[in-house]
């Protein structure tokens, strides 16, 4: 009989262990050289693109945050006048 492993695929199917890849441990300083050679494929935003974005939040705030306001109001109105309060 040879050993499994349940657990490793999904739904609880069993595998072989001499099927399933074991990762090779990786030192400390062998994860700082990935890290650096990742993060120097990213493709980082420009200072121009980084403002427009952030203006862009600013206004989609601004705008949601009237559209919030207005609609608190007319809903306390339409309260108030359904309850009949503040007469």
């Amino acid at each position: 009989m040879s050993r499994v492993c349940t657990g490793c695929e999904p739904y609880g199917e069993r595998a072989p262990l001499d099927v399933i890849e074991v990762m090779p441990k990786t030192t400390p300083v062998e994860f700082f050289q990935q890290v650096s050679a990742e993060t120097a494929k990213v493709v980082w935003p420009t200072r121009r693109e980084t403002l427009i974005t952030t203006a862009m939040v600013f206004v989609f705030v601004f705008l949601a945050s009237v559209f919030f306001f207005v609609a608190d109001m007319i809903l306390r109105v339409g309260v108030t006048w359904i309850l009949g309060y503040g007469q």
